[in-house]
C-alpha cells in the first residue's frame, strides 16, 4: 500500500509539474499575443495617419491645379475677348494648343482624383 501511495505520489508531482510547465508557456503565449496585438494596432494607427496625410497633400496638388486650370482659362479667355477673337476664329493649330493645354490639365486632374480615391 506505500508502494502504491509512494507511486501515486510521484505521479502526482510529475502531473503538477507538467501543469506548472504548461502554465507558464501558456503565459508566455498570452504575453506575446498581446505583443502582437499591440504592435498591429500601432501598424494600423500609423498607416491611417500617413495615408490622411497623404490624402490632404493629394488634396491640396487638386485644389491647386483646378486653380491653376481655371485660371489658365480665364485668362485666355479674357485675352482672347480682350482681342475680339471667338475661339472659333482662331486658327486650327492654336485652337488645338489652347484646348491640348485645358485636356492636359483635366487629365492631370483626373489623374489625382482617382489617387486620393485609391488611398481612401
Amino acid at each position: 500500500l506505500k508502494r502504491e501511495l509512494a507511486s501515486a505520489q510521484k505521479e502526482l508531482e510529475k502531473i503538477e509539474w507538467d501543469h506548472e510547465v504548461l502554465f507558464q508557456q501558456l503565459e508566455e503565449l498570452k504575453k506575446d499575443r498581446d505583443e502582437w496585438k499591440k504592435k498591429y494596432r500601432e501598424s494600423i494607427y500609423s498607416r491611417q495617419q500617413k495615408t490622411n496625410f497623404e490624402n490632404l497633400i493629394l488634396e491640396r496638388k487638386l485644389s491647386k491645379l483646378s486653380m491653376d486650370g481655371e485660371t489658365a482659362t480665364a485668362m485666355i479667355a479674357d485675352i482672347l475677348q480682350k482681342a475680339n477673337i471667338g475661339l472659333n476664329e482662331l486658327d486650327q493649330s492654336s485652337k488645338v494648343a489652347i484646348t491640348d493645354v485645358i485636356e492636359k490639365k483635366e487629365e492631370k486632374k483626373k489623374a489625382l482624383l482617382e489617387e486620393l480615391n485609391l488611398l481612401k
